[in-house]
């Protein structure tokens, strides 16, 4: 379901400067855990706007009922962060990709 937008990202983002706003280059093992872990969880989870942010990380976002949760790979972690209108913040790391799908569950029951 992602290959595609992960090889353009790949591609679009392989070198520093690449949002010409001084971002750093795409991290090439933020880009392999992403693929790795979309391809074992992305089809049991909502659809998820894919991107690289301008510090080169790879991150997934969903958006639903007033509420944001994105989750950022990181070289071997994930880094999950949910924002709701209440101004409530969740906010996770782990290195554990089953943990990080549960938590991700768990931060988007209103998305879901």
């Amino acid at each position: 379901m992602y290959a595609e937008i992960l090889k353009t990202i790949e591609i679009e983002c392989a070198a520093d400067n690449w949002d010409e706003e001084g971002s750093i280059a795409l991290i090439p093992e933020s880009l392999k855990l992403a693929r790795e872990w979309l391809t074992e969880y992305g089809d049991k989870l909502p659809e998820a706007h894919i991107d690289c942010d301008p510090s080169g990380r790879v991150t997934a976002e969903w958006v639903g009922d007033n509420r944001l949760t994105v989750i950022a790979f990181i070289t071997n972690s994930f880094h999950i962060l949910a924002y709701s209108p209440s101004d409530r913040h969740f906010d996770c790391k782990t290195h554990n990709p089953v943990v990080a799908f549960e938590v991700l569950k768990l931060t988007m029951r209103p998305i879901l």
